[in-house]
């Protein structure tokens, strides 16, 4: 069974991100605790890429369900001026199979 890595990432300039609310979507998954989100956050302020303590089963990607969440909560994070990663690409690459080696915003509403 192969596994995914989930992490998030700027959009733009760290100073755009809006941490109060990307804390709030992150914890809202419900994939960690509030301490975790907030621990999260403060890792993509000082670093340029922060990794969840979760990882969940590749075949996911294929559910509906998995998609809806993972594109209601990229958007949400977007919003927020954080990109949500899948195995470190955009949630339209990693549904799509693509590899663009360009970095952009997440466009799953």
């Amino acid at each position: 069974m192969s596994h995914v890595s989930i992490s998030i990432a700027p959009l733009g300039d760290l100073s755009d991100i809006r941490t109060i609310d990307a804390i709030k979507v992150i914890y809202s998954t419900g994939l960690i605790d509030l301490l975790g989100a907030k621990r999260l956050v403060e890792e993509v302020l000082e670093h340029p890429v922060a990794t969840l303590p979760v990882e969940f089963d590749a075949g996911s990607a294929s559910d509906p369900a998995f998609v809806a969440f993972a594109r209601t909560t990229s958007y949400h994070l977007a919003e927020a001026g954080v990109e949500l990663r899948f195995d470190g690409r955009p949630l339209h690459e990693f549904l799509t199979g693509q590899v663009s080696g360009a970095e952009g915003a997440v466009h799953g509403r």
